[in-house]
């Protein structure tokens, strides 16, 4: 048995909590390293954007793919996907800080950049599927299985958490996405950033979504 990430939007956060919990996907690219998987392998489940390891799932099932719609309301970009049985799922307010001293102070891949100047942890969140050490994932499981029981609350900003959320506008040839734009440069899995919203990034995304409801194709520049 393997232990590996699982990175999760707040969006697909959000889409995965109010399903029944039991496919997950990647995206094509990572095809490779998704075969890889074997029955019984754990996923250590963490949201980008707010730095929380939410849960535990486990491998139950070989890789396929599938571009139905499960993911996102259209065009879903994970088609590369498998079954999974969840272990521990946890409520956004639920879901532990990576930077909270009892999980930092544990793991070696952010134990060692206390230490080891140059060093970056965020290796290991950047993209889903990272293979963690043996003795990292365990403790994970363990700790996220004693937060799932009983847990202390790490509360989250409601109004923040809102605005990562990707919005549907509904049009009448088909559903598009627009979401806040994040100052990362990897548009599936970013290095955990944990910044305010900047209002011109609130406005930005208002006309993005106008935008689209009218029909028009939208750019916004990649540094905002």
């Amino acid at each position: 048995m393997h232990y590996y990430t699982y990175l999760f939007s707040p969006e697909t956060y959000e889409s995965f909590a109010r399903s029944d919990r039991t496919l997950a996907g990647v995206r094509k690219r990572q095809e490779r390293t998704a075969r890889r998987l074997q029955l019984g392998d754990r996923l250590i489940c963490y949201v980008t954007k707010v730095g929380r390891w939410a849960g535990v799932l486990e491998v139950k099932g070989p890789v396929f793919e599938d571009s139905t719609p499960r993911f996102m309301p259209s065009d879903d970009p994970f088609v590369i996907r498998f079954k999974v049985d969840t272990q521990v799922w946890l409520p956004i307010e639920k879901c532990v800080p990576i930077k909270e001293r009892i999980v930092w102070d544990n793991l070696s891949f952010t134990m060692v950049n206390t230490t080891t100047p140059g060093m970056s942890w965020t290796a290991a969140v950047r993209r889903s599927l990272y293979c963690l050490k043996d003795e990292d994932g365990r403790y994970l499981e363990q700790f996220l299985h004693s937060q799932n029981k009983d847990g202390v609350d790490y509360p989250l900003d409601s109004n923040e958490w809102r605005r990562l959320i990707a919005k549907p506008i509904y049009r009448a040839d088909k559903t598009v996405v627009v979401t806040v734009p994040s100052d990362t440069t990897n548009d599936e899995e970013a290095e955990e950033s944990i910044v305010p919203l900047r209002e011109s990034h609130s406005v930005q995304a208002r006309l993005a979504a106008l935008g689209e409801t009218m029909g028009f194709k939208i750019w916004i520049p990649k540094s905002d």
